[in-house]
C-alpha cells in the first residue's frame, strides 16, 4: 500500500524517508512487508499522502511461520 500511494505522488524511496526523516531501508521494509511503521510514523505517513490512518494497510506480511 506504501508503495502505491508512494508511486502515485511520483516520489522515490529516498523522497518518501526523507520526507518522514526515516533511513531508505525503513521505507523499504515498510514495502516488502518485512516491517510495518509505528504508530507515530503511521500518523506522519497518513498526513504525507493525505489520507486517513485507518486506510493504511500497515501489518507486516512475514511468514510468521517461517521467522527465524
Amino acid at each position: 500500500m506504501i508503495q502505491q500511494l508512494r508511486e502515485e505522488r511520483g516520489e522515490s524511496r529516498m523522497q518518501l524517508a526523507d520526507a518522514l526523516q526515516v533511513t531508505l531501508d525503513e521505507v523499504t521494509d515498510w514495502e516488502l512487508g518485512r516491517d510495518a511503521p509505528g504508530l507515530t510514523l503511521a500518523r506522519a505517513l497518513a498526513e504525507h499522502f493525505d489520507i486517513p490512518e485507518f486506510d493504511l494497510e500497515l501489518q507486516p506480511t512475514r511468514d510468521e511461520a517461517h521467522a527465524g
